[in-house]
């Protein structure tokens, strides 16, 4: 049935072709109020293509328009751009079917047909090189010489379709025909893609000497021309031939030098192919780590191409490397993903199947009912033309059914992929914030560190190197280092205690205390760190408070609190107060400094949040103090009503 299949094929392509000497020529209209802009096709920019493109638009340059249309969907492509890449070819398309430019037209449905060919979509592909043929055909006669190239390299597209939908023979003879018209115009690149092509095709069919054989013929024909990407080309396919042979190493070597030559030349799509060859080496060989780092680089290119055959190659070999590594439910969930794709490419592959089992049935039907109608009455003649609306409307129906179930399969697979990116995009999210916080992390307590550090260091220094100092300054020397050392120390300890807080439980050992009791021993030991010109203020009732909670960790949440006053406040006065409510027991710090705005009241208990970057401190005190109220069961927070400088409130 398949070599039957072929035979239609090849008949029906002779046809076509050999209709290409007869069909009367239509002209072709060039709307080409400006001359060619020769730099277009030169340019490789893709924003200074663009930038052409606005500039042809706003002097309605439709012509070079188009040109810089079409340019730039070849450069997309270059760069794995597919999707961008179809749309400037069909805004291309539908510019040169307005200027009714018959050799831009086969031109651009060439290149879009070579665009879904690379993404999988042999379906769409089919139908643009089919629908470029048949404009070759008709209108053939009229810059023979500028569509010719056009046609071969349709003759390919075609063939690379069919080699696909693994129909070899049929491939074969386009592939041959192709060959044979780059013979004549003596094109040294286009016979060594054929050459690449027809041994592929026999590499196929198991004719290994003959594939080599073309093989040899392609990677000379592009050494003569210097074709860096024909070269890689021929690279893969001789690696792919020592895989077959079981000589890993050679398959390997081979690989490499695909790879290296491809990434010099730009080309991300064949490139893709020699590093998941690379891969797959490396996993029959059992070498994870070496997999590893082709791996990652294949999974970063493939989410920036969308290719489903891409996807579907790159998802297996990572599930063979999970599994290969022990990781088995990764492995699986890689697996099914690799599915996912693949029923999307299988489903695509039985729409063509399908369509043209459709052809072929509406073709042979349509012959037969001729022959009927000829030799049968003229009264039965309606019969058949109703059985014939039938068929038509049966087949009809039958193609709605399958695009529905097509359609559904893709919405799925769209959604599938959209989640998975919503995914990856939280994830790299969350990864972005933590570098952010790491790098102001690192930045501040950089600067925290050296500060009090070279005030230790530059006042040690002074006091060892100058005898002639008297006792009144080298005591003032000693207690401005004695002052930085407390700086560093307390900075050290904040930055231990912010770190055991982040690994582990915070220690909690309840117990009634009195809270004047509390308020007094801060003060004593708060009042030699008070600003001069400060007052320190207490507030607190007669009659005795009794509060359960611990002592040290309250005492270090208001020993923060009124360390931070000291830092804000240059004049005025510091309270310490504390009060009991109906509900709870509150300690208040209060000052007199420069305030804090109401809507940073919530972020300034985050870590690392510093008010003023040019100020003292690592911006991790306030941190610190929110984790051990939460440990407490209390509750931190900045009253947003005091206006005259700062007020926190702690209630217990």
């Amino acid at each position: 049935m398949k070599q039957r299949a072929t035979i239609v094929f090849i008949s029906f392509l002779s046809l076509l072709l050999s209709g290409c000497r007869s069909e009367t020529s239509h002209s072709t209209v060039h709307a080409q109020q400006f001359p060619t802009d020769s730099t277009i096709f030169s340019c490789h920019n893709i924003e200074k293509l663009k930038q052409k493109e606005d500039s042809f638009i706003s002097i309605g340059d439709r012509h070079n328009e188009l040109l810089a249309k079409f340019t730039l969907g070849k450069r997309l492509r270059e760069t794995s751009k597919f999707e961008e890449a179809i749309n400037y070819h069909q805004a291309a398309l539908t510019l040169a079917e307005e200027l009714r430019d018959t050799m831009e037209i086969i031109n651009t449905l060439n290149q879009i047909g070579t665009n879904f060919r690379r993404i999988g979509n042999l379906e769409e592909a089919s139908s643009y090189l089919y629908k470029g043929l048949s404009y070759y055909k008709q209108y053939s006669r009229k810059n023979n010489k500028q569509t010719q190239k056009s046609m071969i390299s349709i003759l390919n597209g075609i063939g690379n379709v069919q080699k696909e939908l693994n129909n070899p023979e049929a491939a074969l003879t386009l592939f041959f025909r192709a060959l044979q018209e780059e013979e004549k115009t003596g094109n040294t690149l286009g016979k060594a893609i054929n050459y690449a092509n027809i041994g592929s095709t026999y590499e196929i069919m198991g004719k290994n000497d003959s594939a080599r054989v073309f093989y040899q013929h392609s990677m000379a024909a592009n050494r003569e021309i210097n074709s860096k990407v024909g070269i890689g080309l021929c690279h893969i396919a001789f690696g792919n031939m020592y895989g077959k042979e079981g000589k890993k190493e050679d398959a390997l070597r081979e690989y490499k030098n695909a790879y290296e030559i491809l990434l010099s030349a730009n080309d991300h799509w064949h490139w893709l192919i020699s590093a998941t060859s690379i891969v797959r080496i490396y996993l029959e060989k059992n070498d994870l780590q070496a997999a590893d780092k082709y791996l990652n680089e294949c999974v970063a290119e493939i989410r920036q191409m969308k290719s489903l055959r891409g996807l579907r190659e790159v998802y297996e070999l990572k599930s063979q490397y999970n599994e290969q590594k022990g990781l088995y439910a990764e492995a699986l969930k890689n697996y099914k993903q690799a599915m996912l794709y693949d029923d999307s490419l299988k489903s695509e592959k039985s729409l063509n199947h399908i369509h043209n089992q459709l052809i072929k049935f509406e073709r042979e039907t349509s012959k037969r009912e001729a022959d009927i109608i000829r030799s049968e009455k003229e009264s039965q003649r309606k019969s058949y033309l109703i059985v014939i609306l039938c068929l038509i409307i049966g087949a009809a129906l039958i193609i709605v059914f399958v695009l529905q179930i097509h359609l559904r399969l893709r919405r799925r697979g769209i959604l599938e992929l959209k989640k998975k990116n919503e995914e990856l995009s939280a994830m790299n999210h969350r990864a972005e914030k933590a570098e952010q916080i790491k790098n102001t992390f690192i930045r501040n307590i950089s600067h925290e560190i050296r500060t009090p550090l070279n005030a230790i260091s530059g006042f040690s220094q002074v006091i060892a190197s100058d005898p002639e100092l008297n006792m009144e300054e080298r005591q003032g020397f000693s207690e401005l280092i004695i002052k930085n050392t407390d700086l560093l120390t307390k900075l050290v300890n904040d930055i231990l205690e912010l770190g055991n807080m982040g690994t582990s439980k915070i220690q909690i050992h309840k117990a009634e205390v009195s809270a004047q009791e509390i308020i007094k021993e801060l003060s004593r030991q708060m009042i030699t760190h008070v600003p001069q010109g400060v007052r320190l203020k207490l507030s607190f009732p007669q009659q005795e408070i009794k509060v359960l909670t611990d002592k040290l960790r309250l005492k270090q949440i208001l020993q923060n609190l009124i360390s931070n006053a000291c830092k804000n406040t240059n004049e005025g006065s510091i309270s310490l107060s504390v009060q009991k409510t109906a509900s709870c027991v509150m300690f208040t710090v209060t000052d007199t400094g420069c305030g804090i705005p109401s809507e940073k009241a919530d972020s300034i208990f985050g870590e690392f949040e510093k008010l003023d970057n040019y100020k003292q401190g690592a911006g991790i005190g306030l941190s610190i103090c929110r984790m051990i109220a939460e440990a407490l069961d209390a509750r931190i927070y900045l009253d947003k009503q005091y206006t005259n400088g700062a007020r926190f409130v702690v209630e217990i």
